[in-house]
C-alpha cells in the first residue's frame, strides 16, 4: 500500500491482494469448502482465527502508514467485511462473475454506505 493512500485505496489493495487466492477455476472448490466449513464448528473457529490474523495484518499495515488506531481498526474491519461478502457472492453467483468483480462491487457499496454515515457531532465545550 502506498503511504497516504485514501481509505478506499487501502481496502482495494487488500481485496486485490487476497483475490489471487480465488481464481475462477477454483470457484466450485471454494463453494464446496465453504459448505464443509459451515457444518463444522472446529473449522469455523479456525476460519475466525485466520480472519483475526488478517485483520491484525491490515491494521498493522495501516498504522505503518501513519494512521491512527481508530482508522486502522475501522479499515481492518471493513476489509474483513468486504472479503467475506465478496467471497460469499462469488461462490453463489449463477452468472460466474469473477471474485475481483464481486470484490470491487462490494467495496463500492461499502464506500457509499460509509459516506452516508452521519458526521461527527459537535463537542460541547
Amino acid at each position: 500500500m502506498a503511504p497516504g493512500a485514501p481509505p478506499a485505496g487501502v481496502l482495494k489493495a487488500v481485496l486485490d491482494a487476497v483475490g489471487v487466492f480465488f481464481p475462477q477455476e477454483h470457484r466450485s472448490t471454494s463453494a464446496a469448502r465453504a459448505t464443509v466449513i459451515a457444518t463444522n464448528a472446529e473449522l469455523r473457529e479456525r476460519e475466525l482465527l485466520k480472519s483475526a490474523e488478517l485483520a491484525d495484518a491490515v491494521e498493522s499495515a495501516v498504522r505503518e502508514q501513519g494512521r491512527g488506531e481508530v482508522v486502522a481498526r475501522f479499515l481492518a474491519t471493513l476489509a474483513l467485511l468486504a472479503l467475506d461478502t465478496a467471497h460469499r457472492r462469488w461462490i453463489a453467483d449463477p452468472d460466474g462473475r469473477t471474485y475481483g468483480e464481486h470484490a470491487h462491487e462490494t467495496l463500492d457499496e461499502l464506500v457509499v454506505q460509509a459516506s452516508e454515515l452521519p458526521g461527527p457531532r459537535a463537542r460541547k465545550g
